[in-house]
Formats: C-alpha cells, structure tokens, sequence
C-alpha cells in the first residue's frame, strides 16, 4: 500500500486514546486538512499498555444491537485511501451492515467489537514493525489478539494480514523485495481446499502493494503463495490473512498508481505509473469480481 493519509495525525490519535482510556494528556499534532504523504511525527514515549487500551475498547463500548438480524461487520481502516472497497458491495449485496472504524480519527470503535459477527482488517502505508512511529499498532495487535482468543470471524488483508499473524505470535518483516502492481499467487494443496482460496486454485493475478511479508503462525495453514512470499493463511477455522488486496477499488488502486512516488520502495524498483496504470485500468474489473467473490465466501463461512 502506498500512503499514510489520515485527516488527524498520529500524535493526535494517541492523545484521543491517552484521554478517552486512562485521563492522561498527550501532545498533540495539528489537525490536517488534505492527504498528506509525510510521515507522521513520532509519538511520545508514554502510554498506556496495548492490552489495557484493547479492554478498555471492549469493555466501554455500547454493544451490537442484537434485535437487528442484519449480518454486522466491522472493518478496521489505517487511511481513507484503503478503505473496504468491493468488500462493502459485497457485504451489502448479502444484507449485512458495514461499521467503518478508521484509527487515526476515531480513538474508540463504533460498537464493541466482540459484539460484530466478523470483523476485518485493511491495509496501510505504514508497516508493522514502526510502533514508535504509529502508537496505535500495539493497542490494534492486542484487539486483534483478544479478538482471535473470542473466535471472532476475521479477515486480514495485506498490513491487516500482518497485523493478525503479528497477533498470532508470528514476526512480521520486510520481505526479500516489494511486490507492487500485478502478481501471480499460487494455490498450495492446503488451499485448494479451503472455503475462500479453494475456488482461485490453481493460481490466479493479484493486485499487490507491499514491502512487508507475515511469516506463517504456528498451527496456521499456509493457502497461496507467489514467488516472494506467503500470500494467504488461515488461523483456526475463523480466521484468515491474505497478503494481496482482493478488496481494492479501482479509484483506490488507479489513486495508488498516481501517487507511486509516495512510496520510497516503489520509486527505488521503478514502477512506471505509464505502464502500471493502463495494465492496472485493463485487468481491475475482473479482479473487482474476484474481490467480492472471496468476500461472498468469506461471510458463507460466518
């Protein structure tokens, strides 16, 4: 993924968790008006424990209204440029209703988390090992760890996926090179018999944009992999983590061609916008329904 382009900063979103959780002030960064692509300023060294913010969500949050028979999920957003894409077209062909819960704003989740019927986890500019950087990686592992403990439904998708396989116990880490664009993922035996790789078996092209790789867990199952890394996993039987972005628009990945030099990786491999921009306009169609397909099956097994 290619950029950190929250409305609020870093700093301003731990200060929200610092007073909103525990009373305690923090500095605070000015509010931003536009998309920026600087880096955010590094956050102060104290602050709360990442498991005594993760209760602290679940236990103050209103719940899910369980009068609604609607299928409710939860999608943890990092930037307004990598939101939940076709996943929203699917979740609301199937009659579910979508919360949207973007950190860098929002300090608290809409409902309290365990109360969703699935929750999933989307991608970031930023990567998974900077939490002196991004204060909230943390707090978002603990949730996920607390979330993984209750067997919530969830999905991890490209930081997402490293975020849930860092909650795991797995260690996340820069991959032997970036796969940014177009890629072909393979199906490992495992996956060819699982609920959402199954289908794509034996290989299939995805749209990727990442620097980082997740290792596997133990005692998950590895589903895809191409030629760099692991690509998909499950963890348990309610819990998987994909490396690719099945969920991306085709605003949000044309957006993403636009602004490459955002990204120091992109520029240093030499992504072309000219060639990577037409090819990405040519195939986004199809892999949109892909996207939604995988979404389909994913709420079939909630």
């Amino acid at each position: 993924m290619v950029r950190y382009c929250p409305d609020a900063d870093i700093v301003t979103w731990v200060g929200c968790v610092r007073e909103s959780f525990v009373g305690l002030i923090a500095n605070r960064g000015d509010h931003e008006t536009g998309m920026p692509t600087s880096t955010p300023p590094a956050v102060a060294a104290a602050t709360p424990t990442a498991r005594a913010v993760a209760a602290t969500m679940l236990a103050t949050r209103p719940p899910i209204d369980e009068d609604d028979p609607s299928l409710k999920v939860l999608a943890i957003v990092h930037q307004r440029d990598a939101g939940p894409g076709v996943f929203a077209e699917a979740i609301a062909g199937a009659g579910g209703v979508l919360d949207e819960w973007t950190l860098a704003e929002r300090p608290e989740p809409p409902a309290d988390p365990l109360g969703y019927d699935a929750v999933f986890v989307l991608g970031g500019a930023m990567h998974v090992d900077e939490g002196e950087r991004h204060g909230w990686i943390a707090e978002e592992e603990a949730l996920l760890r607390e979330l993984l403990t209750h067997e919530v439904p969830l999905l991890g998708l490209c930081l997402g996926g490293q975020l849930l396989a860092a909650a795991a116990g797995a260690k996340p880490r820069r991959a032997s090179r970036p796969e940014i664009g177009w890629h072909q993922v393979e199906v490992t035996p495992e996956g060819a018999d699982d609920p959402l790789l199954g289908p794509l078996a034996p290989s299939f092209e995805a749209f990727q944009w990442h620097s980082y790789e997740f290792p596997l867990p133990a005692g998950a199952v590895p589903l895809a992999r191409s030629e760099v890394c692991l690509q998909a996993a499950r963890l348990g039987e309610r819990a998987w983590a994909l490396q690719f972005h099945p969920e991306v628009s085709r605003v949000d990945a044309l957006h993403w061609v636009d602004d490459y030099e955002a990204d120091p990786d992109a520029v240093r491999i030499g992504i072309d916008p000219a060639v990577l921009g037409p090819e990405t306009e040519a195939k986004i169609g199809a892999f949109n329904d892909l996207g939604r397909e995988l979404c389909r099956r994913w709420l079939a097994t909630i």
